[in-house]
């Protein structure tokens, strides 16, 4: 387990994340910080969730994204989630492979939540 985990944090390193304030008016972007640790880790033998760890990139204290590492059935899954008002972006290895846009100041409710799934090695073999 303590393995997975160190896997996971590495994995998570590979990933970078900013995001673009108001970009209808030339917006200003801002680099994400990935927090170091994972705000939570967890298992579930119901669904073969071997281990799972939830990662944060942060704007100063406040969460933006969520980075969720999943080991399934041996395969490592990926998915990251918008809980940010602003457009962002996430790199993988020098290329964005996620953009979820501007969040267009309808209150929190009305948003649907933007995210993606997909399994790590595809990520390698750049299907995605």
């Amino acid at each position: 387990m303590k393995a997975i985990k160190k896997e996971m944090k590495q994995k998570a390193k590979e990933f970078t994340a900013y995001e673009v304030e108001d970009p209808g008016s030339n917006g200003e972007r801002v680099e994400l910080k990935l927090l170091r640790k994972p705000i939570y880790v967890y298992t579930d033998k119901n669904k073969n969730i071997e281990f799972g760890a939830v990662f944060v990139f942060a704007r100063e204290e406040n969460p933006e994204i969520l980075l969720i590492f999943e080991f399934v059935d041996a395969k490592l899954s990926c998915e990251l989630v918008r809980v940010s008002g602003a457009e962002v972006h996430v790199v993988w290895q020098g290329r964005e492979i996620w953009m979820s846009d501007y969040g267009d100041g309808q209150p929190r409710e009305h948003k649907p939540i933007s995210y993606i799934s997909f399994k790590y090695e595809d990520l390698i073999q750049e299907k995605l």
